[in-house]
Order: structure tokens, then sequence, then C-alpha cells
């Protein structure tokens, strides 16, 4: 007889604290978080590690998905009061962020949204029990490189970082475009 034995889905996500205090003081918590129907508490977080994070698929089951959702966006789902005890917590930190550790509340979740007319793939993670919270340190970051090497590098990010513009100008000429014709052809009417 095999014995089945229950092993516990851990995340670790990642929450920026919102800059704008005036946005803080509306929605009342460091933490960008919206009250959602089923009365869960959504906050937006990043996953950046976890044990069995388990998804279901319709052609093999339910499969462990950690390595491939790591670094993702995500929908960390809390009860009001876990809500209020992360809020809490958040109230204390003068960081910019905080880590905080769950054990999940069944698998990952995922969806596919349409926002802004782009599909767009949802992952949803409902929370079970908060393990452990962290203040989130502002970390340096950068790296030295030969010299030659960062003009290339900065170059080819002007680069690229012009060609979007003149995208989104042309983009917006053409639209421009388009509605000033018919505006035309109607006053001609």
């Amino acid at each position: 007889m095999k014995i089945q034995q229950s092993v516990k889905s851990i995340a670790q996500v990642k929450i920026n604290f919102m800059k704008s205090e005036e946005k803080v003081a509306e929605l009342g918590s460091k933490a960008y978080n919206r009250l959602y129907r089923d009365g869960s508490v959504g906050i937006v977080a990043e996953l950046t590690d976890g044990f069995m994070l388990q998804m279901n698929t319709t052609d093999s089951g339910t499969v462990d998905m950690t390595e491939l959702l790591r670094g993702l966006t995500v929908n960390l789902r809390v009860a009001p009061e876990h809500f209020e005890i992360l809020n809490e917590r958040f109230a204390q930190f003068n960081s910019v962020g905080a880590y905080i550790e769950v054990e999940l509340d069944g698998n990952v979740e995922h969806g596919t949204l349409t926002v802004r007319e782009e599909q767009v793939e949802s992952f949803t993670i409902y929370v079970a029990n908060i393990l452990g919270i962290e203040p989130m340190a502002a970390l340096r970051v950068g790296s030295i490189v030969a010299h030659n090497e960062l003009v290339s590098k900065i170059t080819k990010q002007k680069e690229a970082q012009a060609k979007e513009s003149a995208s989104v100008i042309a983009t917006n000429r053409a639209a421009r475009a388009g509605v000033n014709k018919v505006v035309n052809a109607n006053l001609f009417m």
C-alpha cells in the first residue's frame, strides 16, 4: 500500500511599495491592492522563488512549474485578515518594498486576460498562510565593463529607443490623419 504525503507549496514574492503618498493614502497601504468580489484582497507581486508551485494542465495533469514561474508578475490573493497583518507590517517598514513567504491554498491559477486589446497571461496565488515578511533593502545595481563595450551598449540602447519613439510617432500621425480625413469628409457632405 502506498502512503501519500502532502507537500506544501511555498512561494516567495517581492512587493514594491508605491512612491506616491497620495496613492498610499487613497489605498490605505504602501502596496497596491484591490478588493475582489469574493472578499479577497489582490496584491501585485513578483514571484522570486518557490517550492512545488504546481499548475493544472489539460495534457499532463498537475505539474510542478516552479522554475518557469520564477520572475513572473503574479496576483497574490489574501484574506482580509491576512491583508491587515501584511499592511501593519508594511507601515513599519522604511524600505522600498517587502519579501513575503506564503503557503499556497491549492495550485497556482492561470488565465488569459485581454488588456488594452492585447492578450496577457495572468497568474494568481491564493494564500493559505503567511510564513514570513521581511523588508526589502534598496540595493545598488550595476556592473563595470570596458569603455568600448559600455559605449557600444549605450549607443544600441539609444538607437532602440529612437526607433521605438519613431514608430509611436508614425502610428500617432497615421491615426490623426485618418481622423482628419473622416472629419473633413463629414464637413463637405
